[in-house]
């Protein structure tokens, strides 16, 4: 396709807007490159494992309610369970270091905390305790403590997804749109520039 003086080829090429999509959506949100960039390796390495975590026990909740209600074989419930233990672990991690540095340690970057910062964390940190101490109950087959935590669980992962527009979680849309678009932008006013 011919290049226009304007651009409009690169602006109404729906490959080049879908190849730099998911090349933003992997750059930034799967390796989140940008945040690699950060001075403090720490920060970058909890920050993975906070998305890795929720990621991961959102997959592998999903994969439990496919065998419960959708038939999925059974054997996807065992790798539901593995994949939550280790992303569990993964979250309660990424979680309780943002926790600290907030706590003990006012660097630059938590120093100037709003309170939705706090709740949001605290609600991340709580979300996968809470579910660690449900799968420890059910496996000592201890209903009362299983059901109670259950509760206590469902309540904490309900605010967190409620409140997640008003906290830090909705970056997790908004900032890869926000990358996406301005390459876009930069692409477009590239084909400009040479052209004019």
């Amino acid at each position: 396709m011919a290049k226009n003086v304007d651009g409009e080829w690169l602006k109404n090429n729906p490959i080049i807007w879908g190849r730099t999509f998911f090349n933003t959506l992997f750059r930034e949100i799967f390796i989140q490159n940008k945040f690699n960039e950060c001075t403090e390796k720490m920060r970058y390495i909890s920050h993975l494992a906070l998305f890795w975590g929720f990621a991961g026990l959102f997959l592998a909740t999903i994969l439990v309610f496919g065998v419960d209600f959708f038939g999925f074989p059974e054997n996807f419930r065992i790798v539901a369970k593995i994949l939550g233990l280790i992303t569990g672990v993964a979250l309660v991690y990424g979680s309780g270091y943002y926790i600290f540095k907030r706590i003990f340690i006012k660097d630059s970057y938590s120093k100037y905390s709003h309170f939705t910062d706090w709740i949001f964390i605290f609600l991340l940190f709580f979300s996968g305790l809470t579910g660690f101490f449900l799968d420890i109950f059910k496996w000592l087959n201890l209903p009362w403590p299983t059901y109670i935590t259950f509760a206590i669980h469902l309540v904490i992962v309900f605010d967190l997804l409620i409140s997640a527009p008003f906290t830090k979680f909705a970056h997790a849309i908004y900032r890869p749109l926000a990358i996406w678009f301005t390459e876009m932008g930069e692409k477009v006013g590239s084909v400009k520039g040479e052209k004019t």
